[in-house]
């Protein structure tokens, strides 16, 4: 069953857990588990607690998952958007995950680093594996979906977001009657006809596998047909193998899309030509081309961002920090789009924005953070804009990721990001007479 975290393991080893914890005048906690081990504890049970009672539920937690061979801990709170962290408990034996995926709608997936405090947007969901074993295999089986036509790819990756029917069953039960079912007892001639309907299943099993296959076949075959041959122009090259003999071999994994340059190229191309395109009817969007992207036009039509000289990229680097207020703050202040560097009035926008709605959505906050390392300035360390001003009217930096690291947020994975903000120019209204 597929819910807000899925742990990618092996069945046959270990053992996961979804608790749901009710803290009184206060936001659902939910935590997920994964164990090495089978873990026997008290405190792997959905009930009503207090605040202090909460710290110490997860307290007793995290030991119970040490004393049975170490695992993984994602806590949850919140209602629409969640905030989550994901925590390895680390034993004797046991080599923790270093990564987790972050699966948003329409979005390549996103590696994450575990010990970090996310954001979840809604509708998008967590894929976390069990130990760094099979983090290996997950990261193998996201690059190997590469191989595939992209709608096709996407059709793969939807499938395992979506919620189950029983995750969404369990959640109507929980809203309609104040808890979830976790388990009944049966009578005897129930549990009898369970175990001849498991046989059955099991017979079963094999054809209703093929079936499945067969019309998950058809299904990308007929989206295939119906995004029709620009879509397939725009996905990426699928590898094709080179003929030969003797025993298979593996192939060696493609490189995840959103790391390759054509795509990264593409989808600058992709944002700047709607942002031209809307500059003709919408005022906004017709100053912030003048000043941000026009000057360096030539370049950008390229989409190769290594010819850009430095004053050249901080102009479009700015220019993409600004679009991303505008799409949080639609009444932004003009002052912003004065000049292609306007420190003040930006910062002065992204706090009152706030880092909960700028950290919201994952691959625009990769973009924020990734654009303004990009700037190239010394202060701060990590992603964010610098301080401005002379004294006494200094103006103090804005941190995008408090504690953040610029080596974490390569400019080259910011594909999804600069395509999430083409789909809401397209959108934008006009305003020009």
């Amino acid at each position: 069953m597929n819910g807000l975290v899925t742990f990618y393991r092996d069945r046959k080893v270990g053992a996961t857990y979804e608790v749901h914890l009710r803290v009184a005048q206060g936001p659902e906690t939910i935590v997920f588990v994964y164990g090495a081990q089978r873990i026997r504890s008290t405190a792997l049970k959905d009930r009503e607690i207090n605040e202090k009672q909460l710290s110490e539920t997860l307290t007793d937690i995290r030991m119970d998952v040490q004393q049975a061979g170490g695992g993984v801990i994602a806590v949850a709170t919140g209602e629409a958007e969640k905030r989550i962290k994901v925590e390895t408990v680390k034993s004797a034996g046991f080599e923790p995950p270093t990564i987790f995926l972050a699966l948003a709608p329409g979005a390549a997936p996103r590696a994450l680093d575990v010990e970090k405090e996310i954001l979840l947007s809604f509708g998008a969901r967590l894929l976390i594996p069990g130990d760094a074993a099979t983090q290996k295999q997950l990261e193998s089986f996201v690059q190997y979906l590469g191989y595939l036509p992209l709608d096709l790819e996407m059709l793969v990756l939807d499938a395992i977001r979506r919620p189950s029917l029983d995750t969404r069953l369990m959640e109507v039960e929980t809203r309609t009657f104040g808890k979830r079912e976790t388990g009944r007892i049966r009578p005897l001639w129930a549990l009898k006809i369970r175990a001849v309907g498991r046989g059955v299943v099991r017979a079963l099993q094999p054809a209703v596998l093929m079936l499945l296959l067969a019309g998950l076949a058809v299904n990308g075959w007929w989206t295939h047909e119906l995004v029709g041959e620009k879509k397939e122009q725009d996905s990426p090259p699928v590898a094709t193998p080179t003929p030969r003999t003797g025993p298979p071999q593996n192939p060696s994994p493609p490189a995840p899309r959103v790391t390759e340059p054509h795509s990264l190229s593409s989808s600058v191309i992709e944002l700047v030509e709607a942002v031209r395109k809307k500059s003709k009817t919408n005022a906004t969007m017709g100053k912030l081309y003048q000043v941000q992207f026009k000057p360096v036009e030539a370049v950008l039509a390229t989409g190769d961002l290594s010819k850009f000289q430095t004053k050249d990229s901080q102009t479009f680097y700015w220019g993409l920090i600004k679009l991303q207020a505008l799409q949080l703050e639609p009444n932004a202040d003009p002052a912003m789009l004065d000049k292609f560097d306007s420190f003040k009035p930006t910062k002065e926008e992204f706090r009152k924005i706030g880092n909960a709605r700028w950290s919201a959505d994952v691959d625009g906050y990769y973009l924020l953070a990734a654009a303004a390392c990009s700037l190239g300035y010394l202060t701060p360390s990590g992603p964010g804009l610098p301080t401005s001003g002379k004294s006494p009217t200094i103006d103090p930096a804005v941190e995008f990721v408090p504690g953040g690291k610029c080596t974490d947020y390569p400019f080259a994975k910011s594909g999804p990001g600069l395509q999430k903000l083409a789909r809401y120019v397209e959108t934008l209204p006009g305003t020009k007479p």
